[in-house]
């Protein structure tokens, strides 16, 4: 802190001694409690001693108090240190708020009178260079060009640039005492000090001492403090501790005084602070230490406004700082204990604090005179309420207690509830009597839950625990009882009715779904059972039920919303959360006489319009007290009045006049922007551009509801991301972790919870994250090239070693093939030729007759060598590897081989379309089956015929059938060398054999896989 002069110290010891003077008055006999929205530490707010508040252009408000500054929206307070905004850790925190100099620009003090800018987006605090070495001790707005700025001797003129233009230093006779200036004219003020005062022409810039006719004796250390100038009336207010308020005119005249006794009657004790109502400038709103007041200057009468620790919707604190009325008119008022706000709107609304009793909820309400109504409050008794003087009593308490209900019938008044017995009461001789008609009909009953009057006169009642319905007419005493026993209905009782025009009655049944109509021209009743017509089974219980005048019945569910049934098609139509209602969990409903219904549920009042299409919300920050409507309403036909309890208030409005009130639009702004952990300016931008690694995306975002405290729901959608609105609940922040690159638009949008009208951010914040250099399209078609490049030298390279390695592999075979040739021409050269000679010379020596048995032998054995060989040769040859080549070779070999045993044969070959290129072992490993396969049937099968069918396809499928004698003359062949190396030579190809034997031969299929080769 600074240090300040003996003169300096003394003001402050002035303002500190009236500050502690203004606890402790006496007891006002003018008062009112009011409707408060009160706000402390436990609600988010840095401190309870609240020194100012001032709402910025785009709708926040900012409080300022001993141990900060805090933002505020309606639901969340933001705090905000100096010392920490500054860097100074040794600066108090200690600030107050004054008003908006330029948008979102806003002039504070701290605790060192020294005099800041504000900046209400980033947020910074920036100081006032032209005050920077002077004491700010009050900062005012003199028109729209002009700030003054008090300081301990001189007042200092600043423009909207806060530059100073001019300096008065008043010739004032005692110093450091401080000074105040308020305007009298358009070019002249008024400057007190203490107890001296000025006049000062700005045009001329001379003074002219004002001497008011005030007592100045006897003010010890004290002075005046100049509170506030009138200059339509030409009136000046000024307070004093000792003197109190004194209203005098420019000439110095004392118009009216109120002492220290009358400041405590008529006005919530010493002023400190006084407010223009902008609404009527007759009247102000004038703050004191025992409260604050609304207060008219000509007629000079107040209400008064204070604080009562037993009702919870009083003033915080009586402790005023600062009064402050916003761009709706609605009042905040800073205290010590917090802050709070009046709701214009709670003026419409009147209200009877039922506090007084038990917390048992309101049962129901009748009229009984042009100005007094009854409520009844479960189990606690009947209170009367006299509208014209605004009072709340108990009604006969000693008689009437354990309550269910009240109504009048002409003059009297019958109450029931705990026991079977009813009380009487006649409104005229005041005497109460005692009815026990029911007693015969509910025996089991310990409690009357239901009773009114039916538009015929009779009186019905409903008694628990099976009592039915009874149905009496006070003239005959004619009794009529319904019950579950009598097989009347279902039902065990009921809590709640509801009189149609055509007179018939519509009861709900106790915690069921039960919905049951008797019919007054039948006399009897009927139910709709609502688990059988819903679609599905609904966990849910009507609690109360309504009829219109269009033939409908509105049923209220505690779960599944409000149903009405169409008496006419019986058809059904839920209204929910989508269409308006706040929650489906409904508890009394109520029309008014333009046919619009009210909705009562814990998270507010809907009203469902006439056309079913428009549902209005009404809550906190329309005047109600709370959101929770919950027990029971009434429509007063008598003065148009809505009559409904909310906790321990029993309420009373206008339904005209309170849909007349507009709702407050939600504003939603963009309080922080992080890219990758680092903060983005969010002022004069609504377009970003970022790099590549800057992807990481974090916004934090709030929404104005100044009245409404209650929590916003919120949903964005990502453009470029997200392909749907994405819910966050009442989460205020986004996280987007490693978005790709590309352009984004990120959109917001808020609602109140259970309503459907959404409001959206005004300006939706478009950025751009740029694509990686090796994600460009240059990038990429150079990388397609490099690529392709690489890709072209790979497979040259690869094909290169393949044609290489194909072509060593070609020389190979074509050396292997070559040395098959060689060694086939060899064989039949060489071994040919002398198997041949060896045939010639045998045929020779069979000429002579003694060598015929063993040159025969060798004859056939040099002929099958010859064969064999030639077979051999066939096999080894490469130019015999085709499919063709065997079909061919393999006719040839069947047809000669069956021609030289005498065989007849038939053969049917498929046609090939295509030659296949087989290798020469395949080649081999068939000719040999096929080959033994017909050596059996010429050596076993006794056969004159042959059926030999080769088929290709994929595979390739060799039967043999051999008409012959079967396996009874070949059973010693079965297991011999011949199949066994047919059946390994099949395996060899993969392939399968199958040997069938019947009476009518052998049929042999031979079928294995064709493998081309490469």
């Amino acid at each position: 802190m600074v240090k300040l002069n003996q003169n300096y110290g003394l003001l402050y010891r002035n303002y500190i001694l009236c500050l502690f003077l203004f606890i402790g008055f006496g007891v006002w006999t003018q008062s009112n409690t009011g409707q408060f929205i009160n706000y402390g530490v436990k609600d988010g707010l840095c401190e309870p001693v609240c020194s100012g508040i001032v709402q910025d252009s785009r709708g926040f408000y900012w409080v300022s108090t001993q141990g900060g500054i805090n933002r505020f929206d309606g639901t969340n307070f933001k705090c905000y240190f100096p010392s920490e905004m500054l860097g100074e850790k040794q600066l108090l925190d200690n600030s107050r708020v004054f008003f908006e100099i330029a948008p979102n620009q806003l002039i504070l003090t701290l605790g060192n009178s020294k005099a800041f800018i504000l900046n209400c987006i980033s947020p910074d605090l920036k100081p006032i260079q032209c005050l920077k070495n002077r004491n700010a001790l009050d900062i005012e707005r003199i028109d729209k060009n002009r700030v003054s700025v008090s300081s301990i001797d001189t007042v200092f003129i600043l423009n909207n640039e806060l530059e100073i233009i001019q300096t008065i230093a008043p010739p004032t006779q005692e110093k450091g005492l401080g000074i105040q200036l308020k305007m009298i004219s358009e070019s002249k003020c008024l400057i007190s000090s203490s107890k001296e005062f000025f006049f000062f022409d700005f045009k001329t810039a001379k003074f002219k001492s004002f001497k008011p006719q005030i007592r100045l004796e006897g003010l010890l250390n004290t002075g005046y403090q100049l509170l506030h100038v009138d200059q339509e009336n030409h009136w000046i207010y000024l307070v004093n501790y000792f003197m109190g308020l004194v209203q005098v005119n420019y000439q110095g005249n004392v118009i009216h005084a109120w002492d220290e006794l009358h400041l405590n009657t008529d006005l919530s004790g010493l002023p400190n602070k006084i407010v223009v109502d902008k609404n009527n400038p007759q009247m102000v709103w004038i703050s004191g230490n025992k409260g604050f007041s609304h207060f008219n200057l000509l007629s000079h009468k107040a209400i008064n406004y204070f604080h009562d620790p037993n009702i919870p919707l009083s003033l915080a604190d009586n402790q005023i700082n600062n009064l402050y009325l916003d761009r709706y008119q609605n009042l905040w008022v800073t205290t010590y204990k917090g802050l709070s706000i009046l709701n214009k709107n709670s003026t419409l609304i009147s209200e009877w604090n039922l506090s007084i009793s038990s917390d048992e909820p309101l049962m129901n309400i009748c009229r009984i005179s042009p100005n007094e109504l009854l409520a009844t409050k479960y189990y606690d008794g009947v209170y009367q309420i006299n509208e014209k003087r605004n009072q709340f009593d108990p009604f006969y308490s000693k008689e009437l207690h354990g309550s269910w209900f009240v109504f009048k019938d002409g003059i009297h008044v019958v109450h029931g509830g705990k026991g079977a017995d009813l009380q009487l009461v006649n409104l005229q001789t005041n005497q109460v009597s005692k009815l026990s008609f029911l007693k015969p009909y509910f025996k089991q009953s310990d409690v009357v839950v239901l009773g009114f009057r039916h538009s015929s006169g009779n009186w019905w009642f409903s008694g628990n625990v099976g009592g039915g319905l009874v149905r009496y007419h006070p003239k005959s005493h004619q009794i009529t009882h319904f019950s579950r026993a009598k097989s009347s209905f279902s039902g065990s009782y009921f809590t709640s009715y509801s009189e149609a025009p055509n007179g018939d009655l519509w009861f709900s049944s106790n915690k069921t779904q039960i919905l049951t109509h008797w019919i007054q021209a039948e006399d009897r009743f009927e139910e709709i059972n609502f688990a059988y017509i819903f679609e599905k089974q609904h966990q849910s219980i009507i609690q109360c039920v309504k009829t219109d005048n269009r033939g409908n019945v509105w049923i209220a569910f505690e779960g599944s919303g409000l149903v009405r049934y169409v008496i006419s098609t019986k058809k059904i139509t839920i209204f929910g959360k989508k269409e308006g209602i706040p929650s489906n969990f409904i508890y009394n409903l109520v029309f008014d006489d333009q046919e619009r219904l009210w909705v009562g549920t814990k998270k507010g009042l809907a009203c469902l319009e006439v056309d079913l299409r428009t549902a209005h919300f009404f809550g906190v920050e329309n005047g109600f007290p709370s959101e929770h409507f919950d027990q029971s309403s009434y429509f007063d036909y008598q003065t148009q009045m809505v009559w409904i309890a909310s906790d321990n208030y029993l309420l009373r409005f206008s339904p005209d006049k309170l849909l007349k009130t507009k709702r407050l639009e939600l504003k939603l702004f963009v309080d922080e922007f992080l890219v990758s952990n680092v903060k983005q300016s969010l002022e004069n931008t609504s377009n970003y551009d970022f790099s590549p690694i800057q992807n990481t995306i974090q916004l934090t975002f709030s929404t104005i509801n100044a009245l409404g405290k209650h929590q916003i729901e919120y949903s964005y959608f990502l453009e470029g991301s997200s392909e749907t609105w994405v819910s966050l609940g009442t989460n205020s922040s986004v996280f987007f972790p490693s978005l790709p690159s590309g352009k984004y638009q990120f959109r917001l949008r808020a609602k109140i919870p259970g309503t459907k009208k959404w409001f959206y951010l005004k300006n939706p914040i478009r950025f751009v994250i740029a694509t990686p250099w090796y994600l460009t399209w240059w990038f990429k078609i150079l990388i397609v090239l490099a690529s392709s490049g690489v890709i072209f030298l790979v497979t040259r390279i690869y094909f290169l070693r393949k044609i290489e390695k194909q072509r060593a592999i070609l020389e190979k075979q074509l050396a292997v093939q070559n040395e098959r040739d060689r060694i086939a021409y060899d064989m039949h050269d060489d071994l040919g030729s002398g198997l041949t000679k060896i045939s010639y010379l045998s045929k020779e020596a069979l000429r002579k007759s003694e060598n015929q048995a063993e040159l025969n032998r060798i004859n056939n054995t040099s002929v099958e060598l010859v064969n064999n060989m030639s077979e051999l040769i066939w096999a080894m040859k490469v130019e015999n590897d085709s499919l063709l080549d065997l079909m061919s070779y393999l006719r040839h070999y069947a047809m000669e081989y069956f021609e030289t045993n005498q065989i007849e044969i038939q053969m049917e070959l498929d046609e090939l379309l295509e030659d296949r290129r087989i290798s020469g072992e395949v080649r081999r490993q068939v000719f040999l089956i096929f080959k033994e396969a017909l050596h059996n049937i010429v050596k076993h099968a006794h056969t004159k015929r042959v059926y030999i069918q080769i088929q290709v396809t994929e595979k390739m499928r060799i039967l043999i059938r051999d008409y012959g004698v079967g396996f009874q003359v070949k059973e010693g062949r079965a297991s011999g060398n011949g199949m066994k190396t047919m059946q390994n030579r099949t395996n060899k190809l993969n392939g399968v054999m199958k040997l069938e034997s019947s009476e009518e031969g052998v049929e042999l299929i031979v079928e294995f896989p064709l493998s081309t080769e490469d």
